[in-house]
């Protein structure tokens, strides 16, 4: 993503910059290009997401959780086995929509957790155009702490931090 900055489309560096290669009649671009890449971690389960925004500032959390809770599933097997699937199918749907909801806003994410529940919402963001340009990876890990999660996003989206896909 490239974005002009300020109202002479340049940064504080640029401007600088500028008036430098005035001084020595070098040309310069009028533009200041700059990459503002949006990065969030999104560490899940199939009950809950909890989102992590990788920025120089402390992490900034938010948590989603699903619809489909250990009462309702009790309640839909009360009535039948089948119902109770297509309740599941269709609240664990509603699930994912709602992290695709926060998930096309960024331009890189790591899915991550103990569960499958990271694959099966990959393979739809896959599927889905909208999410074309959005690099997303995803990777099998243990329960975490809250810290502990904090800590891998810091981790995943410092340089080096990772390296290829992992689906």
């Amino acid at each position: 993503m490239f974005n002009a900055i300020g109202s002479t489309g340049m940064c504080e560096l640029c401007k600088d910059l500028h008036e430098l290669c005035n001084c020595f009649d070098i040309s310069h671009p009028n533009l200041c290009i700059m990459t503002s890449e949006k990065k969030l971690g999104v560490f899940m389960d199939h009950s809950s997401a909890h989102f992590m925004e990788f920025s120089r500032e402390p992490v900034d959390t938010q948590t989603v959780e699903s619809a489909l809770t250990y009462a309702v599933k009790v309640n839909t097997l009360g009535r039948s086995e089948h119902s109770m699937h297509n309740k599941e199918q269709h609240l664990q749907s509603e699930f994912y929509k709602k992290l695709e909801e926060v998930i096309k806003n960024y331009d890189e994410v790591i899915l991550f957790g103990p569960t499958n529940a990271k694959s099966e919402l990959m393979n739809l963001l896959k599927k889905d155009h909208l999410f074309a340009n959005i690099k997303i990876d995803s990777k099998q890990t243990d329960k975490m702490t809250d810290n502990q999660q904090m800590a891998f996003v810091k981790k995943y989206f410092s340089p080096g931090g990772h390296s290829g896909s992992a689906n």
